[in-house]
């Protein structure tokens, strides 16, 4: 009985000594071409309970389905921008000499088609900003040449043309904002990786974010799911294979932190891009900050309320009608100014042409100002761009 016991337990021995070696030698480091063997982590004491895991809401094929759906018609864009030619004035250039025109350089970004009969592909502006060539690759590997039908740089998209017969094509979903807290998938070419699915949810909805001085992408979905420079106009999209928002951004300081356009503002700036090749939206002429007790109290205002204007577009609607800078806007059509964006959204929701009212303090003196919408022009002055006087 001894002789069998102490074998029995040798042979348990062995056989997890040889088991714990296997497990590290599947373990390996894959970053490299070397597959250096690591230690495998030594397996948790029995417990009662279940351990927990990440759930899957679903079901398991619930992502593969989605990117069945989706990835078909998830484009590579490579485009060729040559960039323009530095005014250098003759004296400079009989000095240092003409080295002639600058070269080209490539792009890469990402887009889906959503309209096959039409051969309609949606990206980001900044994907086929100046570009001269664009090329469209297909996940079939199929490449066509592309058109920009129309581009709009302040919401940062564009609507991209192929000619091609049997295409794919992915839903643009309609509705609101998804749930905070749904899974979602990013499908694009970051890095030139082509087709790299990722997964996430949604962290939040109807986020603002300024990229630059004076442009503001508005109702924007924040997800963890990982978005890298080349997934620019892919989708991003929801289990059930609808396309919910366009890849745009991401803030680079953090990790986990993406930000793509909502499909539901996306459609009705697609609409005017291929109807007119532009988006027509109204404009005052102003750029602004918000009022704080120290712009209250440097401008002898008797408000820390709305916005104050830092810059006057010269012959807008604004200049028009008298506004200058330090003047502080508390209401519009009787609605209170209270954050950055309740100015741009009210303007935002009146046509080219309309009306308005807004209540301006200039000093301690209040008054009402009527001024009327005008459509923003494609090209709109950057504030160091702005004149600061007044005509």
């Amino acid at each position: 009985m001894r002789r069998n016991e102490r074998g029995s337990a040798l042979g348990y021995f062995l056989a997890a000594l040889l088991g714990a070696v296997l497990g590290g030698l599947l373990v390996v480091n894959v970053t490299g071409k070397s597959r250096t063997p690591v230690a495998a982590v030594p397996p948790p004491s029995p417990v009662k309970e279940t351990a927990a895991v990440i759930p899957n809401p679903t079901g398991a094929e619930s992502v593969a389905e989605a990117v069945k759906q989706v990835g078909p018609a998830v484009v590579s864009i490579d485009t060729r921008v040559m960039p323009k030619r530095a005014e250098v004035p003759d004296i400079f250039r009989d000095f240092f000499g003409d080295h002639g025109s600058p070269m080209p350089q490539q792009g890469k970004g990402s887009g889906v088609i959503i309209d096959a009969r039409r051969g309609y592909v949606l990206t980001n502006a900044h994907v086929v900003k100046d570009a001269r060539e664009i090329k469209v690759t297909l996940p079939d590997k199929r490449q066509f040449t592309g058109k920009v039908v129309g581009q709009d740089e302040q919401s940062d998209l564009a609507v991209v043309r192929v000619s091609g017969s049997r295409l794919p094509q992915a839903n643009l979903s309609a509705a609101g904002p998804p749930p905070i807290g749904s899974w979602v998938v990013a499908i694009g070419n970051p890095f030139g990786f082509e087709n790299t699915v990722t997964v996430g949810v949604v962290s939040a909805t109807e986020r603002d974010i300024t990229p630059e001085p004076g442009r503001t992408l508005q109702r924007l979905i924040q997800t963890d799911a990982a978005i890298n420079p080349g997934n620019s106009g892919g989708p991003l999209c929801n289990l059930k294979g609808e396309v919910i928002g366009i890849n745009t951004a991401i803030f680079a300081p953090a990790q986990g932190i993406g930000f793509a356009i909502s499909s539901a503002h996306a459609r009705t700036i697609v609409e005017q891009l291929i109807t007119q090749g532009k988006v027509v939206r109204p404009f005052i002429g102003i750029t602004y900050t918000l009022n704080t007790p120290e712009f209250r109290d440097y401008f002898e205002l008797p408000t820390s309320d709305g916005v104050i204007i830092s810059d006057v577009v010269a012959g807008s609607p604004a200049a028009r009608a008298g506004l200058q800078r330090g003047d502080a806007i508390v209401e519009i059509d009787r609605v209170p100014i209270k954050k950055m964006e309740d100015l741009q959204k009210e303007i935002l929701k009146r046509k080219v042409g309309a009306e308005l009212d807004l209540l301006v303090f200039r000093g301690k003196e209040s008054r009402v100002v009527k001024l009327r919408t005008a459509e923003m022009p494609a090209n709109l002055p950057r504030p160091g761009q702005m004149q600061r006087e007044m005509p």
